[in-house]
Formats: structure tokens, sequence, C-alpha cells
């Protein structure tokens, strides 16, 4: 079990407000409701909330190893909402990804060995996925 623990302090002295994440900063201290960290157990289910919820965040905080980068191999994320999700360098090896909205998710650096990414959402204007490509805003093997 993994438990990631971040406090305000650390999140000033690493200036996430002047990096601009002045939402993550408020999403923090939302969560911490009146303490000055926040703790939670690093489940799949917390590391796609984060990805949806506030990507830019996620993103910012995972570069910094302040979060473990997701480990989502065999989730079932059929038909998910995961548009502009923060998916970078997340391990998505064999996952189920079937007609999941992935349009704006950034899936950079992704493990998506085996994953089954048939009919999910994905805008032309995003990024190729190695071994997929996008027919009529759906996704296809390649």
């Amino acid at each position: 079990m993994i438990i990631v623990r971040i406090t305000e302090a650390e999140l000033v002295a690493r200036r996430a407000c002047d990096d601009g994440h002045t939402s993550g900063m408020a999403l923090f201290r939302e969560i911490a409701a009146g303490r000055d960290f926040v703790e939670v157990e690093w489940t799949p289910l917390a590391a796609v909330w984060l990805a949806v919820g506030a990507p830019g965040f996620c993103g910012w905080l995972r570069e910094r190893g302040l979060i473990p980068v997701a480990q989502l191999q065999y989730a079932d994320l059929q038909s998910a909402y995961l548009q502009r999700a923060n998916l970078r360098g997340a391990d998505l090896q064999r996952a189920n990804l079937r007609g999941a909205q992935l349009q704006g998710a950034d899936l950079q650096r992704a493990d998506l060995q085996d994953a089954d990414l048939r009919g999910a959402y994905r805008s032309a204007q995003d990024p190729a996925t190695l071994g997929w490509v996008v027919v009529e805003g759906r996704m296809e093997k390649a």
C-alpha cells in the first residue's frame, strides 16, 4: 500500500502558486479541510480522479515526485470519461479502454502494451498513439 502525504508548506516551498497552479492549491486546501497536509492511500481510483479532475496540477505534482505515476495495468476503464486527463507515463498495460473518452488526454510516455483502445474516442488533433489510428473520432488498431 502506498500512502501519499503532501504538506501545504511543501507546495509553497516548491512554488505551486507561482507556477500557475492556484486552482491546485485551492483543491489541496479544500481536501485538507483546515489541516496543513493531505494524506491519501494512493490507489488507481485516486490516481484517475486527480488525473481527470486536476490534470495540470496532477502533472505538476508528478513531475516533482510528490505523487507516483498511475499504476493502471489491467484496469477496466471501459467507457470512462478521461477527457483531458493527465495520464502521462501511466502504466496502462492490458487496460481496457474500449469506448473511453480520451479526447485531449495526455498519453505521452504511457505504457499501452496490450491495452485495448478499440472504439475509444480521440480527436484527430491529439498526438498519435503508437499502434493506433483515429478513424472518424474513434480509435482502431493500425
